[in-house]
């Protein structure tokens, strides 16, 4: 089993998730921005798009989180190559989230894993603009839970 948090709502949620005990093994955070990499308590960390953001992330821009991800089909590849079940968590609203969690997720699919996406949606509700992206990367894994993030309580689970 492995945890691949992607982008900072990613790598936000699994710092919670490990701070409370309940992931210990099997965990990665993928991020373009380097600075927020080092924010995660993750023992294992990976650095996409070096060349497309020179380690600055991608100012929201989702094509530029695709790309990076896409340029580093491997490196993200080998992250689960020995793993059965992999858990993805991710933001919906961020470039590196957004653009980087399709491409993990096809991956992951390709190479007959078992897949949870953990989506992080803004608000309480999804707004209309995030409930499409959900239906869509809906298709991509074999499980999704949909979280969101509560000022007082950290992240909450919503449903799937």
């Amino acid at each position: 089993m492995i945890y691949i948090a992607i982008g900072g709502a990613g790598i936000k949620l699994l710092n919670q998730l490990i701070l409370t005990g309940e992931v210990k093994h099997g965990l990665f955070a993928v991020d373009t921005d380097a600075q927020a990499l080092m924010k995660s308590l993750s023992p294992k960390r990976i650095q996409i798009g070096e060349k497309e953001t020179r380690g600055l992330g991608t100012g929201g821009d989702a094509n530029i989180g695709r790309n990076a991800a896409e340029n580093a089909r491997e490196k993200l590849a080998a992250a689960f190559e020995n793993e059965r079940d992999v858990y993805i968590l991710a933001g919906l609203n961020g470039g590196t989230g957004l653009g980087a969690t399709p491409v993990l997720c096809s991956l992951a699919k390709e190479e007959n894993r078992h897949t949870t996406l953990f989506a992080v949606v803004n608000g309480s509700v999804p707004t209309k603009q995030e409930k499409s992206i959900l239906e869509k990367w809906r298709t991509l894994v074999d499980e999704m839970q949909i979280w969101h993030e509560d000022e007082k309580n950290g992240f909450a689970l919503m449903g799937g």
